[in-house]
């Protein structure tokens, strides 16, 4: 399955921003969410440029047999175990502050999707509850529920990173942090992962024509793919996140912070 890979990643952790830039490359073409989870089902591998699908959906299901979600109705044959995986990282504080900034109606994101999807797997996966007992109980016990569960969302997201490595996938992670502070010499090492040949055009994502955009120059989730890269959003939860909540979020993801290299 050379012809295809994955962008994966917490929501909110860059997965776009990863988009953005890697199509920017002449060879390789982006399909973006929603269009990306119905489209894996048309995927023909003779196509002449490489396609790439950004499907955060399924950040923790890469080596199961099928593919599912609470906000999709239909499910999908894994026949991918072969594609490379390019996996985005990013701090949980300021990962959980992007869902906050994101808006959805009277409401926004992380008010309403990692509380679903907990249900839907604690109700769908097998034993999901007793393997994760201890966390699911911080959150019962939390007076900060909703920090709980966005922070136990993404560390069972962003956990599937290291089974990964551990399972001998093909999976290059990349840090939000490192993207936008040195982006040249991150985007070479995904170049170089993705075996293709450097092109200026990486650099420069925001001067160029993406699919998916509204007339705004916005994409999925509101990013803005006119701006070029900055990093002015790194630590933003020092001043967006009290401190009971950044403790809530660290009793639950900390460790997994730790294991990844971040300081806490």
């Amino acid at each position: 399955m050379k012809k295809i890979f994955f962008i994966i990643g917490c929501q909110r952790s860059g997965t776009t921003l990863v988009r953005l830039i890697v199509e920017s490359h002449s060879q390789i073409t982006c399909i973006d969410e929603p269009t990306s989870y119905s489209s894996l089902n048309l995927f023909k591998p003779t196509q002449s440029k490489i396609n790439c699908f950004k499907v955060p959906l399924f950040t923790e299901q890469m080596n199961e047999d099928f593919f599912s979600d609470p906000s999709i109705d239909f499910i999908i044959t894994n026949i991918f175990s072969d594609a490379k995986i390019l996996f985005s990282i990013r701090d949980v504080r300021d990962t959980i502050c992007s869902m906050i900034n994101l808006k959805q109606g009277d409401s926004n994101w992380f008010e309403i999707w990692p509380t679903i999807t907990i249900d839907y797997w604690t109700k769908t996966i097998p034993n999901f509850e007793k393997k994760h007992v201890d966390d699911l109980q911080l959150i019962s016990e939390s007076t900060e529920k909703l920090y709980a569960n966005a922070s136990f969302y993404w560390k069972i997201k962003t956990q599937s990173y290291l089974d990964y490595k551990n399972t001998n996938s093909t999976v290059y992670g990349i840090k939000y942090e490192e993207l936008v502070t040195e982006p040249k010499t991150t985007i070479e090492k995904i170049i170089n992962f993705l075996d293709l040949e450097w092109e200026d055009s990486l650099l420069s994502h925001h001067t160029l024509n993406h699919s998916q955009i509204d007339d705004a120059g916005m994409s999925i989730g509101n990013t803005n793919a006119t701006k070029p890269i900055f990093s002015t959003s790194l630590g933003q939860y020092e001043d967006k996140l009290s401190s009971t909540q950044q403790e809530t979020i660290l009793s639950i993801s900390g460790s997994l912070m730790k294991e990844l290299g971040y300081k806490i």
